[in-house]
């Protein structure tokens, strides 16, 4: 007899959860079935005579935009206090499916909460967290910068180097992020500073590139991101450095730039080769906007490591950051078309 009721009440929950499931059962509802599961799960829930289940299962995916939302919100907001409502606290959310998981509403976990757009509409340097901006799951381009204190020549700190990152090649590698983004790449920006002891910049600089590129399998290129350096000296010499670098686009001062190739490098031939076919679709995009390529017999620049990488160098000590900046612009534009058929994204 026993054997009987148990064999029975086993064909029972099973026809219901197959009509459960199904969507043919016609003799119980969902909500009561599940609540009949959550109060068996949690027993303090079971105390509550009035408690309700909200059932987020794969239906939710019809929700519009605006649902989903409004939901990610509420249970964003519910994270960050104690305090809930009489009603919220009725309610045990079921999540079936990894898309309907609360999201953190925090859109880049590597920026600081603080985080604003300057008056221009990016991100600052100065605002990402532990030297490290990653713009996505899966980023396929990392810039970095060897020479991370150099600056331009609207910085008052220093002699062209400093830690005015406001006013550095590593606010111009914030620009150069977020264009690339816009354009639908994953990037990793480093702001670490590699510099601070000029004479192993590289080796430090390389030790982080190496970092990167193993925690993120699917980086296909790196940047290493300059700004030309050169003696102040003779009459006019600022204003004569700043011309030598400075084009017009659209009635705007701009900072040229240019590649520079370490000849040391096995693959030495294969990235003057890329220089070329960029600084050619520069500069039939944008004519002035680029120097000409310069090259190294003698150095190596960490360009050996990783098959595609770039050591650009945006403007000069003349340059001020805005035209740098403004370069920035152009150069994401002229990367992101010549990478889109060599790279994926």
């Amino acid at each position: 007899m026993k054997f009987l009721k148990k064999t029975l009440k086993i064909c029972l929950v099973t026809s219901l959860i197959i009509g459960i499931f199904s969507n043919y059962s016609y003799a119980i509802n969902k909500d009561d079935f599940l609540n009949m599961l959550i109060k068996s799960s949690y027993p303090e829930v079971s105390t509550s005579s009035n408690t309700k289940v909200k059932n987020d299962v794969d239906s939710t995916k019809n929700q519009t935009n605006t649902t989903e939302s409004k939901e990610k919100s509420s249970a964003s907001e519910s994270k960050s206090t104690n305090t809930n409502t009489s009603e919220d606290s009725d309610y045990v959310k079921i999540y079936v499916g990894e898309e309907n998981i609360p999201k953190d509403e925090t859109k880049d976990s590597t920026l600081s909460t603080s985080a604003t757009l300057n008056v221009d509409g990016y991100v600052s340097a100065i605002d990402y967290k532990n030297n490290i901006r990653v713009t996505s799951e899966k980023p396929q381009i990392l810039i970095y910068h060897t020479h991370s204190c150099e600056t331009y020549a609207d910085s008052n700190a220093g002699n062209y180097h400093s830690t005015d990152i406001k006013n550095s090649v590593m606010e111009v590698g914030s620009v150069l992020t977020d264009e690339l983004t816009k354009d639908g790449w994953g990037v990793v920006h480093s702001t670490k500073y590699h510099d601070l002891d000029f004479k192993t910049a590289y080796a430090s600089s390389l030790k982080t590139a190496q970092e990167e590129i193993s925690k993120y399998k699917t980086i296909q290129l790196a940047i290493d991101l300059h700004r030309e350096g050169l003696d102040l000296e003779g009459d006019n010499a600022e204003q004569k450095l700043h011309d030598r670098y400075t084009t017009k686009i659209d009635g705007k001062n701009v900072a040229k730039f240019f590649f520079v190739i370490g000849g040391k490098n096995e693959n030495s031939a294969q990235l003057k080769k890329m220089a070329e076919e960029i600084t050619a679709i520069a500069e039939k995009k944008y004519p002035g906007i680029t120097a000409p390529i310069i090259e190294k017999d003698y150095a190596k620049f960490n360009q050996f490591v990783t098959p595609n990488h770039n050591l650009i160098e945006v403007g000069s000590n003349g340059s001020t950051v805005e035209e740098a900046k403004a370069s920035a612009v152009y150069l994401a534009d002229v990367l992101n078309e010549y990478y889109a058929q060599k790279l994926t994204k």
